[in-house]
């Protein structure tokens, strides 16, 4: 080959007008109209489908993870109903105090 016939090669068609250019579906996949796919994946790309798949199996298995741990309510004999107003509250335990109708 002939230096000549390289640089025909390595060089870039003239673009197209834009009516065709936004027309064709090149334009949309790889952003031109003579655009080509990348020979090598953007880096990060792994880590982002990785991510995007991590997400969407929590957010998919959310609610059936949640129903299989809170699946058996307390007894109803263990339930209690209590009459009062709140005392004060705190971040640990106990978080509420109550007091008592009768004190």
């Amino acid at each position: 080959m002939t230096s000549t016939n390289i640089q025909t090669i390595t060089e870039k068609p003239p673009k197209p007008p834009w009516r065709i250019r936004l027309t064709s579906w090149k334009r949309w996949v790889y952003g031109d109209a003579y655009s080509q796919p990348l020979e090598k994946l953007p880096k990060g790309f792994y880590k982002h489908v990785a991510f995007a798949f991590t997400l969407w199996l929590v957010i998919a298995f959310h609610p059936w993870v949640t129903t299989f741990i809170n699946r058996e309510p307390p007894p109803f004999a263990q339930l209690k109903v209590v009459e009062g107003t709140i005392h004060t509250t705190y971040k640990k335990n106990p978080h509420v105090i109550f007091r008592h109708v009768n004190g």
